[in-house]
């Protein structure tokens, strides 16, 4: 599974950094957001534009090289000019532009609403939260089938949406695919071939990225609020396991109530997931930045819970930091661990 999320994640538009004046070779090694150098080809968009400019919007602006992912993706380079002595080839490169989380082939557009707005769409952001959540490390200490993975998660966030009906705190991307039609013609099968979600008819949405966020305690609903349609999660969970899910429960509840006693109300982010077919494409940073600029203008701090050290990295690139990290373990679960990393990001004026 980690193979495949590292697969996933080298599926990333980047910014490639190069020296004024540079000569373009038709090899260039790609320093991507996980500081893996992956070897590829370049090809001169000029060689491709007869038979996909048509396709591609705005594609003057684009930029003059091409590279081919090995998941049969093409994707543009992004050039940024530097001075010979402003840095070196080793020093680690710029994160992606935010403007590359949108491709040729897909169109984005944000909503906010109540669980009880939009039902087909908030089925969607259950199912994302579902195989997104499916390999968080922590899924294994609590569920012992991993075929139930992702139902378990699933389940989790109707739950949570159940319980927070009237509460704007459903915050996904929605995805348009675009048939560009492109077919054969582009050297053998050598051409930008769509896949997963990316095909199908104009105008097919679906949802890509959601973050379940609110103010907190504004919006916080009651902890023993039992709404109709609750689902049972004790089919898919491990006995013995209980009583840490209930000190982990007690603890989250804890320690947001003695952020609150320090720092006021803040924005809690419960969940942030991706859709699998989508990972690397930034759309998650994409949703937080959205979440902290938010909590920016109020001038309000942004809370959340981490569960791996790779995605407290992701936070601690949007400013979060971390406040505490809580392991549990069972002696019966050998190799087997639950973890909480705290993080808090400050307002911008305070930061």
């Amino acid at each position: 599974m980690q193979r495949q999320r590292l697969g996933h994640k080298l599926n990333e538009p980047f910014i490639k950094t190069c020296h004024k004046k540079s000569q373009f070779p038709q090899t260039l090694p790609l320093h991507l957001i996980n500081r893996k150098t992956v070897p590829v080809t370049l090809i001169p968009f000029a060689s491709l534009r007869p038979q996909i400019a048509a396709h591609l919007p705005n594609h003057e602006h684009q930029s003059p090289l091409l590279y081919r992912h090995p998941h049969l993706r093409w994707r543009f380079v992004s050039l940024v000019a530097v001075s010979s002595t402003s840095r070196s080839e080793e020093d680690p490169l710029p994160m992606p532009a935010v403007e590359a989380l949108s491709s040729p082939s897909l169109k984005l557009s944000l909503h906010i609403f109540c669980p009880e707005d939009e039902p087909e769409v908030v089925a969607q952001c259950c199912d994302t939260i579902g195989q997104g959540f499916a390999a968080e490390p922590n899924t294994g200490f609590f569920s012992p089938d991993p075929s139930r993975f992702a139902a378990r998660w699933r389940a989790i966030a109707q739950n949570t949406l159940l319980r927070s009906r009237g509460v704007p705190l459903v915050h996904c991307l929605i995805v348009n695919s675009l048939n560009l039609g492109l077919g054969p013609g582009l050297g053998q099968g050598e051409g930008p071939e769509l896949r997963g979600q990316e095909q199908g008819e104009e105008g097919q949405e679906r949802v890509a990225a959601v973050a379940l966020a609110y103010s907190y305690p504004d919006q916080k609903v009651p902890d023993d609020a039992l709404p109709p349609g609750l689902i049972d999660l004790s089919e898919t969970s491990r006995p013995e396991a209980m009583p840490v899910r209930d000190d982990l429960l007690s603890y989250m509840s804890t320690k947001k109530t003695e952020f609150l006693n320090t720092h006021g109300s803040f924005e809690y982010v419960a969940f942030l997931a991706t859709r699998p077919e989508y990972w690397g494409r930034g759309l998650g940073s994409h949703l937080l930045r959205y979440l902290t600029d938010k909590a920016d203008a109020a001038g309000r701090w942004c809370y959340l819970e981490a569960t791996n050290p790779d995605n407290a990295r992701l936070y601690e690139r949007h400013g979060f930091l971390v406040l505490e990290t809580k392991t549990w373990t069972l002696e019966t679960l050998p190799g087997h661990r639950a973890m909480l990393i705290l993080m808090a990001r400050p307002p911008a004026s305070k930061a």
